[in-house]
């Protein structure tokens, strides 16, 4: 009896300091998630400040092309300050790019910290995202949207769900991985 004693004792132990890890766990998740819901408009507005200003450049180069076709620049003008856009551009797009999958990688990770830390995430469901896309459809029927902003708030939107459903999908198959593995060490 004093062998069985020692070996529930261990387990009893193991346990607790498992329960402790747990806890701490879930805690530092929490915490993380609630601090990125506070710092995710930051990256977002980072992210539409370069695309407004990718915007703008291409603005400028339209501009260039009706200054060159009326004159009012020479071809050397144009292709110098074209070069000169252009270059500003691509650095730019490379800045938008890499900051775009920063975002989704980090927002991946928080939603799969998440779901195994059986935490909600504060304005994260699938439902909740399609009702906001069936408000800003709405919205864009009403004509209260300019299509630009209709078409970037779309692609966040879509992009979250996708990120969302992705994630629901992979701890789905988890899950049932898991409850087959224990189903058949029962057998």
């Amino acid at each position: 009896m004093a062998e069985i004693d020692s070996i529930l004792n261990r387990y009893e132990e193991e346990l607790k300091e498992v329960e402790k890890a747990w806890k701490s766990y879930k805690e530092i998740v929490r915490r993380l998630l609630d601090s990125w819901v506070l710092d995710k408009p930051k990256v977002l507005s980072k992210l539409s400040e370069l695309e407004g200003l990718l915007q703008r450049y291409r603005d400028e180069l339209r501009e260039l092309s009706v200054r060159y076709e009326l004159g009012l620049i020479t071809e050397e003008e144009l292709k110098k300050n074209t070069e000169s856009i252009q270059k500003e551009m691509e650095r730019l797009r490379e800045d938008v790019n890499v900051l775009r999958q920063r975002l989704e990688n980090v927002e991946k990770l928080c939603i799969l910290h998440a779901f195994q830390a059986r935490l909600p995430f504060t304005g994260v469901s699938i439902s909740e995202i399609k009702e906001k896309l069936a408000r800003l459809e709405e919205l864009k029927r009403q004509g209260r949207l300019l299509d630009e902003v209709y078409h970037k708030i779309k692609r966040e939107l879509e992009e979250q769900l996708r990120i969302l459903e992705e994630k629901v999908s992979e701890l789905q198959g988890q899950s049932e991985r898991t409850s087959s593995a224990s189903e058949e060490e029962t057998s």
